[in-house]
């Protein structure tokens, strides 16, 4: 995967979280990978660019990302 798909889907994935926010699920993203990226490699690189959530882990061909707590 080329860094300019890595940007992409980074992006992705922040806009589908965003999504998940705005539609009243502020707990847990679940994005399908593409299987060019479920790579140990772009997992790392995913998870490090991610860092700013909870909790990013993988589940099959998922990547899952715990929201951080919101302010009440």
């Amino acid at each position: 995967m080329k860094n300019d798909e890595l940007t992409d889907l980074i992006n992705s994935i922040t806009l589908e979280v965003k999504d998940d926010v705005k539609c009243g699920n502020k707990q847990l993203t679940k994005f399908k990978l593409p299987k060019e990226a479920q790579t140990e490699k772009v997992i790392t690189a995913l998870k490090n660019s991610l860092s700013n959530y909870k909790n990013v882990y993988i589940e099959g061909e998922y990547i899952c990302l715990e929201h951080p707590d919101m302010p009440k």
